[in-house]
C-alpha cells in the first residue's frame, strides 16, 4: 500500500514491484527446500556428551546458509556449517539450549590461529567470516577437525562427589 503513496499513478511500477516481491518470497522458498534436501542428504549427525545426555548435533559441508536455522527447527541443538567455496564457518546453538560456546572458541582460537573468529556475547553463535567483513580469514579446519573440537570443548560429565 506505501507504494500507492509514494508513485500512486503508476501501475506499471506498482506491478513491477509486486512481481518483485513474489520473486524474492520464491527464492527464499527454494533456498529453504534446498537446505531440508542438503541436511537430510549430506547432514552429518554427531552427538556431545554433556550430564550423562546425548545432545543432537549436525555438521554441514554447503554455501545454503539456511541450513542452520532448519536443522535447529529440526531439533538440532549445535549446527556446524562450512561453506564450501568460501571456508567459511559457523557454528550456532538453539536459543533454548543449555550449551555456551566460550570453551569451544577458547581452543578453536588456539588451533586456528589465522582464521578470523567472532564469539557472540550471547554464547550461542561462534563465527567465522561474514558476508560484511570481507577482510576475514577463512578457517582451514576441516568440518570433522571441528567436529572433534566441539566434542572436546563442549563435553561434560556430571559430577559424582
Amino acid at each position: 500500500r506505501g507504494i500507492e503513496f509514494s508513485d500512486p499513478h503508476n501501475d506499471e511500477s506498482q506491478m513491477q514491484f509486486g512481481l518483485q516481491c513474489l520473486d524474492s518470497a520464491y527464492a527464499t522458498l527454494t533456498q529453504q527446500i534446498k537446505a531440508k534436501e542438503i541436511i537430510s542428504e549430506k547432514g552429518q549427525e554427531f552427538t556431545i556428551d554433556r550430564d550423562n545426555k546425548k545432545v543432537k548435533c549436525l555438521a554441514l559441508l554447503t554455501r545454503n546458509d539456511d541450513t542452520l536455522k532448519i536443522a535447529q527447527k529440526q531439533g538440532f541443538d549445535l549446527v556446524i556449517r562450512k561453506d564450501t567455496k568460501l571456508g567459511n564457518i559457523r557454528i550456532k546453538v538453539r536459543p533454548d539450549s543449555d550449551i555456551i560456546l566460550k570453551p569451544l572458541y577458547d581452543i578453536i582460537k588456539i588451533k586456528d590461529p589465522k582464521a578470523t573468529w567472532f564469539y557472540h556475547p550471547g554464547g550461542k553463535m561462534l563465527l567465522n567470516g561474514s558476508r560484511k567483513k570481507k577482510d576475514q580469514k577463512p578457517s582451514e579446519l576441516s568440518i570433522d577437525e571441528v567436529i572433534k573440537i566441539a566434542r572436546e570443548a563442549l563435553s561434560t560429565k556430571e559430577n559424582n562427589s
